[in-house]
Order: C-alpha cells, then sequence, then structure tokens
C-alpha cells in the first residue's frame, strides 16, 4: 500500500466520527497533494529531559511534512481517551523491526536519528531564535522558551521535523505538535539549528503568517481549533528572554470539531515573539496539542507610568534593582534610583515569588501569602548589556500622578475620624496592599493593610524610637503616637487638614526630608496638624498617598515630632 493509500484511508475513517467544520473541505483539499516520496520511517523516539514544571493540557495530531513542495498533511493522532468524541489511531502501525531495535520507551534516550543542522533547510530570514548547536537542543531550548517543558515528552525526528508526542493516560503516545526545523549561521560563524514554527492540525493559525510585523498595541489572531469546552488558549513569549507577554482565550471547535476562533492580545512595546495557540484540555496537569508562530511586534509603549519608590535612605543597593530573573537569585543587571520614573510593564503578568519556584503568569493582585510580586518592565534607557527591560520587585514602584487635592482631604478628615475612636473610619481608608510605611521618621516599619484596618492596631500600646535629636522613646497606642495633639482626639478637639504635592514640603527638616524624598518619590500627601499648638511642640501627622490600580492608596504614615 502507498503512502497516498495510507493518508487517503486514515482521512476517510477519521471524518466519518467527526462534524467538519464549515470550510473544512476546502481547507482539506488545499492542504493536502500527492505525495512523491515514500514514507520516511519514524526512527526512534528521543526523550527530552524537562526543566520547569510549567503544563497544560491533552493530545495533539501527527503532522507530516512533504519534502517535495513543503505543505503540511494532517493526519489522525495516537489513540485519546477522552469525551465527548474520541479519535482512535488511524495510521499504519510502524514497523519496529525495521528500525533501532533498542526499547524506545519513555524513559529511554536515542540521539543518533537527531538530523544535523546540515541537513535542515535554511530558516526563514528573521528568525531569531532560540538557536542552538543542534537539533534536539534547539527543540529543548524552544520548549523552554514557550514553557512546555514541564510534563516528560517524547521526541522523534523525521527529517526536517521533530514530532513532539506524550504518553497518555491509557499508555498510548498521543503527539501534540510537529516542529518544523532550520539550519542557521550562529554567533561563532558556525552552523546550528533553530525552530522555525510548530504545527498542530487541531489547531490551525491563520493569522498573523509567520515573520509578520504585527502594528499597534493589539495582536489579531485568526484561526480554527478544538479544545475542552470549546476553548483555545493563546499566549505570546519574547523570543529574547521567554518572558510571557500576553496570553487569553476564545471559542473554538469542541473536541473532535474543528471551528473558526479570533480574539486580540494587548502587548507593550517592539519585540520578536511567539504567538502559541493550544487546546484546552481542562486540565493544567498535561501537554495539550498547540501550534505557533513567530512574529515581530512593533507595538507602542502603554500602561501606567512608574516611578521607584519606598527606598530607605540607607537601602544598602541605593536604589531598586533590576534583575535577569523574578527574585533575589536572579542575576542583577543593573539600579533604579528613588525617583526615577519612565518605568512601564513590559508584560501585565506577573510573577509571583515565595516558597518554591515563582509562579509566572499570574495576574492576581497582591494578598496575603502569594509571595512578592515582580513585574518585567520596560526601562527608561538601555542597561550595560543593550537590553531596556528586566524584572523588578513591584513593592517598589509607584504610579506616576499628583492625587488630586479632594481625594487627599478626604483620606485626611477619615484617618481623624479614625482617631477620634470610629475603628470604620480606619476600616474604610485606602490602604495599599503592597505594604504601608508606619512610625515616627527615627523609626518608621512595615504594616500591612490588614494591621491598619483593624481597630485593635490602633487601640494597642507600643514604643517608639524617638529623632536622635530628641532621645530616647515614646510609648503610647496608635491613636495616642500618631494624634497631632500626642493624646486620643475628643469629639470636639481642632485639627487642621492641608493637601501637599511634593513629599519633601512635609517638614522643615533635612533628615526628614531625606527619608520622605527616597521612602515616598512621587508620593502626595494629607498633613494633619494642631492648630492650637503654642509652639512649645508639636507633632505633624503625614499621610503619604499614590495614585494606585484602583485609584489613591495610603502607602505611608509618618509623625514628625519637635521640641525646641
Amino acid at each position: 500500500m502507498t503512502l497516498e493509500d495510507d493518508l487517503r484511508d486514515a482521512l476517510h475513517g477519521h471524518a466519518e466520527r467527526i462534524e467538519p467544520a464549515a470550510d473544512g473541505l476546502e481547507r482539506i483539499e488545499a492542504r493536502l497533494e500527492p505525495k512523491q516520496t515514500a514514507r520516511p520511517g519514524l526512527g526512534p523516539r528521543i526523550l527530552v529531559a524537562a526543566a520547569l514544571l510549567l503544563v497544560v493540557g491533552v493530545v495533539g495530531a501527527s503532522v507530516l511534512r512533504d519534502r517535495t513542495d513543503g505543505e503540511i498533511a494532517a493526519l489522525p493522532s495516537s489513540t485519546v481517551d477522552r469525551s465527548p468524541a474520541p479519535i482512535e489511531d488511524e495510521l499504519p502501525p510502524v514497523d519496529d523491526a525495521a528500525e533501532d531495535s533498542s526499547d524506545a520507551s519513555a524513559s529511554s534516550t536515542v540521539t543518533d536519528a537527531t538530523p544535523s543542522s546540515a541537513d535542515l533547510p535554511p530558516a526563514p530570514e528573521g528568525i531569531l531564535g532560540p538557536r542552538a548547536a543542534t537539533a534536539r537542543e534547539a527543540v529543548d531550548r524552544f520548549m523552554e522558551l514557550i514553557q512546555r517543558d514541564g510534563e516528560e515528552i517524547i521526541v522523534t525526528y523525521e527529517g526536517s521535523l521533530a514530532r513532539v508526542a506524550r504518553t497518555m493516560e491509557n499508555g498510548d503516545l498521543g503527539e501534540v505538535t510537529a516542529l518544523e526545523l532550520g539550519s542557521v549561521e550562529l554567533d561563532d560563524g558556525s552552523l546550528g539549528a533553530v525552530v522555525t514554527q510548530a504545527l498542530s492540525p487541531r489547531i490551525v493559525i491563520e493569522s498573523p503568517d509567520p515573520l509578520t510585523t504585527s502594528s499597534g498595541s493589539d495582536v489579531a489572531i485568526v484561526g480554527q481549533g478544538e479544545g475542552f469546552e470549546g476553548t483555545v488558549n493563546a499566549q505570546i513569549y519574547s523570543s529574547n528572554d521567554g518572558v510571557w507577554l500576553a496570553r487569553g482565550f476564545a471559542q473554538a471547535g469542541n473536541f473532535g470539531v474543528v471551528a473558526p476562533f479570533s480574539m486580540n492580545l494587548a502587548v507593550s512595546g517592539p519585540g520578536p515573539a511567539w504567538l502559541v495557540v493550544q487546546s484546552a484540555g481542562g486540565t493544567d496537569t498535561r501537554l495539550d496539542p498547540f501550534s505557533a508562530v513567530p512574529v515581530v511586534i512593533d507595538a507602542p509603549l502603554s500602561g501606567a507610568d512608574h516611578i521607584v519608590t519606598s527606598i530607605a535612605p540607607d537601602d544598602p543597593d541605593g536604589g531598586l534593582v533590576v534583575r535577569s530573573l523574578p527574585g533575589a537569585d536572579g542575576d542583577e543587571l543593573g539600579v533604579l534610583p528613588p525617583g526615577q520614573s519612565g518605568i512601564r510593564r513590559r508584560s501585565t503578568l506577573s510573577a509571583f515569588v515565595g516558597d518554591g519556584e515563582p509562579r509566572y503568569g499570574e495576574t492576581a493582585s497582591v494578598g496575603v501569602g502569594v509571595g512578592e510580586e515582580w513585574w518585567n518592565v520596560w526601562l527608561p534607557q538601555p542597561l550595560g548589556n543593550g537590553r531596556q527591560w528586566g524584572w523588578v520587585n513591584s513593592r517598589f514602584l509607584g504610579v506616576v500622578g499628583e492625587v488630586a487635592e479632594g481625594d487627599l482631604l478626604s483620606i485626611g478628615d477619615g484617618f481623624v475620624a479614625g482617631l477620634r475612636g470610629d475603628d470604620g473610619a480606619f476600616a474604610a481608608l485606602p490602604w495599599s496592599r503592597r505594604g504601608i510605611a508606619v512610625g515616627l521618621t527615627s523609626d518608621v516599619r512595615r504594616s500591612t493593610a490588614g494591621q491598619l484596618a483593624d481597630g485593635a492596631f490602633w487601640a494597642s500600646a507600643d514604643t517608639w524610637v524617638l529623632p536622635e535629636d530628641l532621645g530616647g522613646t515614646t510609648e503610647g497606642t496608635g491613636r495616642e503616637v500618631f494624634s497631632p495633639t500626642q493624646s486620643v482626639l475628643g469629639p470636639e478637639t481642632a485639627v487642621g487638614v492641608s493637601p501637599g504635592t511634593d513629599p519633601t514640603a512635609a517638614s522643615p527638616f533635612g533628615s526628614d526630608q531625606a527619608l520622605f524624598a527616597t521612602q515616598f518619590a512621587g508620593a502626595s500627601f494629607a498633613q494633619i496638624i494642631d492648630p492650637t499648638n503654642d509652639g512649645s511642640s508639636w507633632v505633624t501627622i503625614n499621610i503619604f498617598v499614590m495614585q494606585g490600580a484602583a485609584g489613591p492608596e495610603i502607602v505611608g504614615v509618618v509623625a514628625t515630632p519637635w521640641v525646641p
């Protein structure tokens, strides 16, 4: 039986159980042409070691490349044990005796079938990576770049194709995608390999075409696919460093029914990237079928402008450290000084760093137990290595922009109501969920929104260190220490509330100004005073406020005592 007969029988058997999309016949006829070469052997199966644990999905379908004209012909996959439309293997059985006699199980590693870079066709101009010395390494690095390397996979090489499969629940191999490989010149002048695209008949990316330049703030994605509950997912990863730039989902066909999908993904800033669209498998523990194409993003920088803030005057780093990876273990690339603005998010997807490995692609707001939230950002100028992006701890960034006078006065009045004994007023204040600096100018401590919204904090006594020129300590409840009268405010006690936009203007003392300039860079403030003070001694209470994602938020409450 010829390859044409095998292919025709497989497609007819598969089509009898699947409801076709509206244009399915036209698409199949356009993609299938008579083959002039014999079917190549599948070769030994190669086990590729995984590095990061970030996996999704179910199974893919086989793709056979016609070496005559480069067209891609879709073949049904191995047995898939899933509802509602199971698809059984329609391919003729592989004659293992005709291939390597070694055991090609999921735990074996066979390398002699890996093509050399010289045997690969030249990669299209513009493919930027990840490049590697060998085809096998190029596959490994590509799967790692697009965060698909967490599950044990089997890679079978057929000419310039690397067919990626995984072991399914019933023990069979299910093909996930087919990676097209090309040869490319490496930095040292030698010939290497690179993945040029990934293809699965269950996910067809019709637009954008490979290496298309996408202008504007959105990447428009059109194609056909299938997935759990009719859903497909899309992600965009930077080709430079694999940062997850955007993600989304769209309705397509349910399992067994390939149907059209379309979506737009918002992006910020230029650069080469990989667009990955995958079948949603209804689980986060398996690898799904996916297709991927390289694209070039030409988008303007978008989103809020941020400023470096919350830096102590004696900070050992002298500012906000930019790192190669999220977390303190990443290599230091540079330092942004307090007050540096012009910083914008490169991706709206964060990485949370706590116990264990960072969790990438999260969008939830920072809360108790999620760890530190790190952002990948565009920088105002390139670093020493030429890159203009890196990872930073978002706790040290604030949104640039003055807070409206009315908002400052409202926050000040609410704080005064809390000092007068209204716990509900403290609970209603917009405390920053990224943490609040609280204390005297000589003794600033970090607190949380939950602590300061609780009346118990303001009713509890504590000891605070006074400025050096005053010496000693002061003790009292929160309502006493942070009161302009240094005592609990009575219902009729007079207070004054005034707004300000320059944090260094919140105190006449140089040491205080140095603190406010770095700790509260970019903040506005509401100042609370005792208007009846005779000048013998006084305390000003400064409530520092910055713009946040949901509006103004309190980032600091600092009392400045003074005795002549």
